[in-house]
């Protein structure tokens, strides 16, 4: 028998559950931002970050956990204007099992 997709499921919701808030660099300021909203679709998993007032250049965008560790670190160059903007953080799941023994 094959991994079962709740597997997958419950892998994604741990990470979801990891990511408290976002931190992007505009013109050398980290600005906290809130999570836009997450998605899970097959084995992807979506986190969209929203920066919309904000303009200059982007440098990086980051998730943190709640004691603002990173765990994901986008490094960019990015000349944002008066519009908004989304990031879109895809993290892959990939689970591969195998028995040995017999």
């Amino acid at each position: 028998m094959a991994i079962q997709p709740l597997v997958l499921q419950e892998v994604a919701n741990h990470i979801i559950g990891l990511i408290d808030h976002a931190i992007v660099t505009i013109d050398d300021v980290q600005i906290d931002h809130e999570i836009y909203r997450n998605s899970i679709e097959d084995n992807v998993l979506k986190t969209f970050v929203y920066v919309d007032n904000e303009e200059g250049t982007i440098t990086d965008v980051r998730l943190v956990d709640t004691l603002g560790r990173p765990l994901n670190l986008q490094e960019m160059h990015i000349e944002k204007g008066p519009d908004g903007l989304i990031f879109v953080f895809k993290i892959t799941l990939l689970i591969q099992t195998e028995i040995e023994g017999g």
